[in-house]
């Protein structure tokens, strides 16, 4: 029985993993580095890697904690004009937080989650927020979904998490919870067969399908 309900961020509630894209890109041609937005969304968005993992599979010499602040300026300024906020959010996160106590699981870092959460008003949903702050590991590691877990001091079996991408699947897995994946154009093709359900939207994740798991 689901007792609570974790939510990833970019790719479920806002359309943000475009502008993370954007802004590293940017950010690398400061450096006459070439970033695809399919090299992005594999890495990234797929697999959980991040800017040390580029640098180092592609043998470059840049300092990456350099170019993630090059970036995050970037990604900042972006935000502030093109935040774009999916479908449905606000309504379904008003219903669910009626039942069920939430928590935001994100990658992204405290300062950017806040600024977006805030620009959309739907910080008031969130029992709790993990950040990339808040963990050593990020996602397809579920250390971010069991601190979560402990925030709502809510055993992992009975809780469910909506994620958008393949590494929030497995992180979801790995942690011994339920999932419901919401593939979004940019993930489409990746592999949510760990997930308990596949649905369309965000509008799709009603009480019956949440009371659905056992």
């Amino acid at each position: 029985m689901i007792h609570g309900i974790l939510f990833d961020m970019d790719g479920i509630l806002v359309d943000t993993e475009p502008l993370h894209c954007r802004g590293f890109i940017e950010a690398l041609k400061k450096y006459n580095i070439t970033l695809t937005e399919e090299k992005f969304y594999d890495l990234w968005t797929r697999r959980g890697g991040g800017i040390a993992d580029f640098v180092k599979e592609k043998n470059i010499s840049a300092d990456p904690n350099i170019i993630r602040e090059e970036k995050r300026k970037i990604y900042r300024k972006l935000l502030e004009k093109e935040l774009k906020m999916y479908d449905g959010v606000d309504k379904t996160l008003c219903q669910l937080s009626e039942k069920y106590p939430l928590a935001l699981v994100t990658a992204s870092r405290r300062k950017d989650a806040d600024l977006i959460l805030n620009m959309t008003q739907i910080k008031k949903y969130f029992n709790w927020t993990v950040t990339n702050d808040d963990v050593k590991h990020r996602k397809p590691d579920p250390e971010g979904f069991l601190l979560a877990g402990k925030k709502l001091n809510i055993n992992p079996e009975n809780l469910l998490v909506i994620e958008d991408a393949q590494k929030g699947i497995i992180a979801a897995h790995k942690a011994g919870m339920k999932s419901v994946a919401i593939p979004n154009k940019y993930t489409t093709q990746n592999d949510f067969s760990l997930a308990g359900k596949i649905i369309n939207s965000i509008n799709d994740l009603t009480f019956d399908l949440i009371e659905n798991f056992s």
